[in-house]
């Protein structure tokens, strides 16, 4: 880590299991950050910069999308690498 000046984080996390209200997702979010991403900054001095990106689908937060015909849900990572097969 000597060799960075900085961290960019890509950062979807999963922060429910089922619909939550926006403020759980808050506080979801907010422990997440407070117990992962700052310890990681301060013990290696860095900034951290965050790109936060979730689909506008339902089941978003909870890191799984239901696919196509009620079948088996798929994560958000999935869903970036189908990006790039599109016609």
């Amino acid at each position: 880590m000597d060799l960075v000046d900085m961290v960019y984080l890509q950062w979807s996390p999963q922060l429910a299991v089922t619909d939550a209200s926006r403020e759980t997702l808050q506080f979801e979010a907010a422990r997440l950050l407070d117990n992962f991403i700052e310890p990681f900054a301060i013990v290696n001095n860095l900034p951290v910069v965050l790109a936060i990106g979730y689909p506008s689908a339902d089941g978003a937060m909870t890191g799984c999308l239901p696919g196509l015909e009620g079948g088996a849900c798929h994560s958000v990572p999935f869903l970036s690498r189908m990006e790039g097969m599109q016609a």
